[in-house]
C-alpha cells in the first residue's frame, strides 16, 4: 500500500508542477493492480477504487516484442509471462474504456509510434 500511496502523491506533485498541458508517468494504479494480482493472486480493494478514480488522457501500452534485457528492476524474462502481463494490461484498458495505443517495434520505431499516438490524441 505504501508504494501505491507514494505513486499517488508523486502524481499529485507532478500535476501541480507541470508547466505543459500534459506529463508522462510510467506507473499508475493499473500497474500496481496487475503486480498485486501476479504476485499475490488478488488486489486490495483500495487499489481497485483508485484504478476507477484515476484519470489519464492516453496510455501507451508497450508490446513485449523487444528482446529481454535484465536490470535491477525487471522481472519475468520468460516471453510467455511477458505476453500474459501484456494481455492483463490490455484487458484492463479495453474493459475500462481508457484511450490507449499499442507501441511496438524497435526502439526507434517505438519512439516514433509513441510520438504519433500522442500527437493524434492531442
Amino acid at each position: 500500500m505504501l508504494i501505491a500511496q507514494g505513486q499517488l502523491a508523486l502524481e499529485d506533485w507532478m500535476l501541480e508542477e507541470a508547466t505543459e498541458p500534459f506529463y508522462f508517468v510510467d506507473t499508475d494504479m493499473y500497474v500496481l493492480k496487475v503486480w498485486f494480482e501476479v504476485v499475490f493472486g488478488t488486489c486490495p480493494p483500495w487499489i481497485l477504487k483508485q484504478c476507477a478514480a484515476q484519470q489519464c488522457d492516453l496510455y501507451l501500452l508497450c508490446r513485449p516484442d523487444l528482446p529481454w534485457v535484465p536490470d535491477a528492476l525487471r522481472e519475468y524474462p520468460d516471453q510467455h509471462e511477458r505476453e500474459r502481463h501484456f494481455k492483463m494490461y490490455l484487458d484492463l484498458l479495453v474493459n475500462d474504456g481508457r484511450p490507449f495505443a499499442i507501441i511496438s517495434g524497435t526502439e526507434d520505431e517505438r519512439l516514433r509510434n509513441a510520438i504519433a499516438a500522442v500527437d493524434a490524441q492531442f
